[in-house]
């Protein structure tokens, strides 16, 4: 080889690597799963036109971003080894997706599957595909089980907190804890305790609402079984919290409205898990004559609104917030209505 040939052979390879750092760094988007660095510092987040969707199949997540004008696909990544037939099994935000992972664990075969070391751990993976843990909830440790928190969160919509439940109803301890995502210092905790002091007749195991749209509040309820017997609302500015009771026969379909406090409830309605019974009952409630109401019910201004008359007690109205102030809500003919709250 000549020393001319050597030279054009050195030019085209250097000539490909500075293009190479060039594409890296300088063009601005995501190809094929990997992070583009920009300029702006936000590569990781979704951009203002772009949304991400989910799929769940075989203990695995699918995320697919998307264009929103046009729904066409940007990128997309999995993200494996989660609880996919947990009822809530991921959440999507602005800047990242939160799910649970597994470690030496299949839920298929418990308990002989939580071998030694076998974790449930809530992680963040940011849109380029890349994760990292943030919380450990459970772990086996000497074949010790150990359960820091319960297997269930709410990260706020600015991704500022998150919210865990530790312990159960009837054990020594049991909280709400609500945690700076940066820092994952406890901010807020609530004990059963004080909840129970305030109202001991509607005591109840602490289930997830929501927050607000302005991250400003959190809500949970208190349920035994299907039944909701109260709420409770957290306020982030001073971390104040508000008690509230359910209005009659509030139950787990209910459909609480996070930004007006107004609920849904159905006071004939009953819930068995056995369709027999239920059925029984609907005959004896329809022989007798029995009546409830479909309504909608303020928790901080006691306003009640009735929408329906109820003569079913094992019908399910379906209801959905469309927004503040819309309610959508289904009748047994496959009729759907909407009220809206003057």
């Amino acid at each position: 080889m000549n020393t001319r040939t050597k030279l054009i052979i050195a030019t085209v390879g250097l000539t490909l690597m500075i293009s190479g750092v060039f594409t890296y760094f300088l063009i601005p988007g995501r190809v094929n799963n990997n992070v583009v660095i920009e300029d702006n510092g936000e590569s990781d987040c979704l951009k203002d036109n772009e949304h991400a969707e989910h799929s769940l199949t075989d203990s695995s997540a699918t995320i697919t971003l998307k264009d929103k004008s046009t729904d066409t696909e940007i990128s997309s990544f999995v993200i494996k080894d989660i609880i996919d037939n947990h009822y809530h099994p991921l959440e999507i935000h602005k800047c990242g997706v939160y799910t649970f992972k597994t470690f030496n664990y299949n839920i298929s075969n418990i308990p002989a599957s939580q071998i030694e070391n076998f974790q449930i751990e809530l992680w963040k993976y940011n849109y380029a595909g890349q994760g990292e843990k943030k919380i450990l909830l459970t772990e086996q440790v000497s074949y010790a089980y150990k359960r820091y928190y319960d297997q269930d969160f709410r990260v706020s919509p600015n991704e500022k907190y998150i919210a865990l439940e530790s312990g159960y109803l009837g054990a020594d301890k049991y909280y709400l804890v609500i945690k700076d995502l940066s820092t994952l210092e406890d901010v807020f905790v609530l004990d059963i305790v004080d909840l129970y002091n305030k109202d001991p007749e509607r005591i109840g195991t602490i289930g997830f609402n929501e927050w607000t749209k302005d991250s400003r509040y959190f809500w949970i309820d208190l349920f035994n079984g299907a039944n909701v017997n109260a709420f409770v609302r957290i306020d982030t500015t001073d971390w104040s919290w508000e008690y509230l009771p359910a209005p009659e026969n509030t139950m787990g379909g209910d459909k609480l409205n996070p930004e007006t406090g107004w609920v849904t409830h159905n006071t004939l309605g009953i819930w068995t898990g056995e369709t027999d019974i239920s059925q029984q009952i609907k005959e004896r409630y329809q022989k007798e004559g029995k009546t409830g109401v479909f309504a909608i019910y303020n928790l901080f201004t006691k306003q009640g609104i009735i929408l329906e008359t109820a003569t079913d007690p094992t019908y399910f109205f379906k209801p959905k917030w469309l927004s503040d102030t819309e309610l959508e809500y289904e009748m047994s003919s496959g009729e759907r209505k909407v009220y809206t709250i003057k």
